[in-house]
């Protein structure tokens, strides 16, 4: 039995323009184990989004595709993803119940004239057969679960009502009332200030270990990996360089490429040190069968490169 819920096997993307081809994604493999957050990093157009949005089937017609994208939910049958016809029932269920998305912007992701209860309760009645003050009570549950208070009135509010944190809280609500066994969350602090970033991650931290559900947290900022995620997978010009936990890859890099990434955080091992000092470490979960990649040992990856 395969103990990752999401598998991504030699995924290539390619973006046809009126300048030529573009190839975002070549051959990309990894894992992402169940119950754990799994970050993956790089600098921008390195092919993270790429990936995240092939994963919700949410890349342009203009992507030719190839390669394996396997989801394996408990108690059902392996799902692969980017077989699935877009007019294939199974489609609906995938976006928003069995996988959802927290964006870099929540503006971008709420309507400004509906009520921010409103919204959130539609995803439930999306996905489930209940009635609408089912829907609503559940929604004021989950509103209080991410950390907003007198939630009662918020529900009747519209979302330039709220600051940039709280409408982030609210996109993560609405992620997660449907109870997804896969949260993929695009830079989602990347909007916040510094303060609010810390507060959303130990936020989306706090939930992925109370609902046991698995997480794929896009970012640029190493910092952040150190912060939330169990497992790391290092991306550049749409490829997989290195991946490990995360104890692994930034306290011993194999790779020049997460060297260099690491060369512009002196202070970073000493984070790793103090999030190590109260988590567990997935040492040794399993790894993607991209052929790429050479074993560097003790579940890791590492892209063969000349020295």
């Amino acid at each position: 039995m395969n103990d990752s819920l999401l598998s991504i096997e030699k995924l290539s993307v390619e973006f046809k323009t009126e300048l030529g081809s573009v190839k975002a994604l070549k051959e990309v493999s990894f894992d992402v184990p169940y119950s754990s957050i799994t970050a993956v990093v790089g600098e921008s157009g390195s092919g993270k989004s790429v990936t995240s949005n092939a994963i919700m089937r949410l890349l342009p017609d203009s992507a030719q595709t190839s390669g394996k994208i396997i989801l394996r939910p408990q108690d059902r049958e392996p799902i692969a993803i980017n077989s699935l016809d877009e007019r294939d029932p199974l489609m609906q269920e995938l976006r928003g119940g069995l996988v959802s998305m927290v964006f870099q912007e929540p503006m971008t992701a709420l309507s400004p004239v509906h009520r921010i209860g409103d919204q959130v309760a539609e995803a439930v009645l999306c996905h489930r057969k209940v009635s609408t003050e089912v829907a609503l009570a559940e929604t004021a549950a989950m509103l209080e679960r991410v950390g907003l208070t007198d939630v009662e009135s918020k529900m009747r509010m519209f979302p330039f009502e709220f600051s940039g944190g709280m409408r982030q809280r609210v996109i993560i609500a609405m992620a997660l009332i449907c109870n997804p066994q896969l949260l993929i969350c695009d830079e989602p602090t990347t909007a916040l200030d510094v303060t609010i970033q810390a507060e959303i991650l130990v936020l989306i931290k706090s939930l992925q270990r109370k609902l046991n559900n698995s997480v794929l947290f896009i970012t640029h900022d190493l910092g952040v990996v150190a912060q939330i995620a169990d497992r790391v997978v290092v991306m550049y010009d749409g490829q997989v360089m290195e991946t490990g936990t995360v104890r692994q890859v930034l306290k011993s890099p194999q790779h020049p490429y997460t060297l260099h990434l690491l060369s512009s955080m002196p202070g970073i091992n000493s984070l790793v040190e103090q999030e190590s000092s109260s988590a567990d470490w997935a040492e040794g979960a399993p790894m993607g069968p991209g052929t790429i990649l050479g074993d560097a040992g003790e579940g890791r990856q590492v892209r063969e490169f000349s020295k």
